[in-house]
């Protein structure tokens, strides 16, 4: 038995390996970015409802867009997690969370609306700007019910009809996580019990609902688990063991939760989010410098999905799927490349220079030596 403990929970620890930028992050960020292109170029080539590989593998439990957000929550989870134990005050955490999310896709929502939205409406162009949809779609960037905004004539004739930007959604239960991760930390109670209850009620609320919510929040509520489970990642980082055998178990215990159609999603949150800490730690340094030339994970999100749906429209509403990805990766990856160097990047660089020190009682105490 002590040698099966010791086999699972041997090893370095997380906490040996976070301090540093030595990790994968950047590049599994990458990975689910072009995950999400893939997910979606099923049903916006052939219309709604249209299942991808990883929704048939798992039978309905999971698609690989789900999949791939679902890596960016534990992700952010744990980094902001860190981010905002260590950043001097709650402002300027903020402040840096607001110049990560709020440029880039009020540049990319403008260019939809006035280059891409032009170019593809059906409508003239003294109709199409005189039409009140093509200037309430600005109010994407305030991220709230954000992917049902509309252009005038656009996309309407597609196979996955009227969706302009059908992945910004997701942004908005992000920041929530960032406000939350915040308000925690401000009353010094972003504290490891205190993320097990909120996981709790968020993993209990499918089967006995303890809230009276419904869509969207019913789905951000799904995310904010990914999140918190990352966050307890971090928290725990000292106990938490980078370890190959744990990470094959885990692994195939999810194989085949998906193979047999029973209870991916709730396993996943545990042992999948345990996989991806494993991954972004298991072989520090290999891919440490995967966005030396910029992280374009986030361009990619924010400006794949017209990208795809402009292909579609130029095909005549319907294509082959796979046609769709090769064209819209070359494509996404370059409005990724000048969204981070001409938009992102110099944001960023607004973020405050101050030494980056937060009161040592709210640091999770690392484990005895």
């Amino acid at each position: 038995m002590n040698s099966l403990v010791s086999a699972l929970l041997g090893g370095p620890r997380v906490g040996d390996r976070s301090p540093g930028r030595e990790n994968n992050f950047d590049a599994l960020r990458f990975t689910a970015a072009l995950a999400v292109i893939v997910s979606h170029a099923f049903p916006l080539s052939l219309g709604p409802g249209t299942p991808e590989p990883l929704d048939q593998f798992t039978r309905g439990q999971m698609n690989l867009g789900t999949l791939a957000v679902d890596v960016f929550f534990v992700i952010s989870g744990f980094l902001i997690t860190q981010s905002f134990l260590r950043t001097a005050s709650t402002s300027r955490f903020l402040r840096a969370r607001v110049l990560r999310i709020f440029p880039g896709l009020a540049v990319a929502t403008t260019f939809t609306a006035i280059v891409l939205g032009p170019l593809v409406t059906r409508l003239s162009l003294s109709q199409y700007f005189s039409d009140e949809r093509t200037y309430t779609y600005f109010l994407t960037i305030l991220l709230h019910n954000s992917a049902n905004r509309m252009l005038p004539g656009v996309f309407d004739h597609n196979a996955f009809p009227n969706f302009v930007n059908g992945s910004t959604w997701t942004l908005e239960a992000e920041f929530l996580c960032y406000l939350a991760i915040a308000v925690l930390g401000t009353l010094r109670v972003l504290k490891p019990g205190v993320i097990v209850g909120l996981l709790g009620v968020a993993m209990v609320q499918p089967f006995f609902p303890l809230l009276p919510i419904g869509d969207p929040w019913l789905a951000y509520l799904d995310f904010f688990r990914y999140f918190a489970a990352g966050a307890l990642l971090f928290l725990y980082r000292d106990s938490i063991p980078v370890n190959r055998n744990l990470a094959l178990a885990a692994g195939t215990i999810l194989l085949l939760s998906a193979r047999f159609g029973r209870g991916l999603n709730s396993l996943g949150v545990v042992l999948g989010s345990y996989l991806i800490i494993w991954a972004a730690f298991s072989a520090p340094g290999r891919f440490s410098s995967w966005a030396k030339h910029g992280d374009f994970s986030y361009g990619i999100y924010i400006y794949a999905f017209p990208i795809q749906q402009a292909i579609v429209y130029f095909a005549g509403g319907t294509m082959n799927p796979l046609v769709n990805i090769l064209l819209a990766v070359p494509l996404t990856l370059a409005a990724a490349f000048a969204s981070w160097h001409l938009i992102e990047k110099p944001a960023l660089a607004l973020k405050s220079t101050t030494p980056r020190i937060r009161a040592p009682e709210i640091v999770f105490e690392p484990r005895p030596q």
